[in-house]
């Protein structure tokens, strides 16, 4: 089987499933991370994918509730530059793990996530 075939045919149904999730519960990154990775997806690429998708995701909720006129301006500005910089110092910090020790890493702390 085409290798591109077989990582859709294992990536889309459960990102799909971690998209509804994520949607009604959240933790959809407890699904999609491990599905990315199932593929062989590399550690640090599978949570940069994650990371894009779960971004697009929040950015047009975003939209929407500021289109609504539900957002207090004085206090979203602030906790987005924040959350950008907290964003970006993790993301530096997760790039100076090798991707074997973040693997082991990710596969000791999600069920743990989970199961909290």
């Amino acid at each position: 089987m085409d290798e591109f075939l077989r990582t859709c045919l294992i990536v889309c149904p459960l990102v799909f499933l971690a998209t509804f999730v994520d949607a009604v519960a959240g933790g959809g990154g407890l699904i999609s991370i491990p599905a990315y990775m199932l593929a062989g997806v590399p550690t640090h690429m599978a949570l940069g994918t994650n990371k894009v998708v779960n971004g697009i995701g929040t950015g047009f909720a975003a939209w929407k509730y500021f289109k609504g006129g539900k957002i207090k301006m004085l206090i979203a500005v602030p906790a987005a530059l924040a959350a950008l910089v907290g964003s970006a110092g993790g993301t530096r910090l997760a790039l100076l793990i090798p991707a074997d020790v973040l693997q082991k890493l990710l596969l000791a702390i999600l069920p743990t996530v989970a199961v909290f």
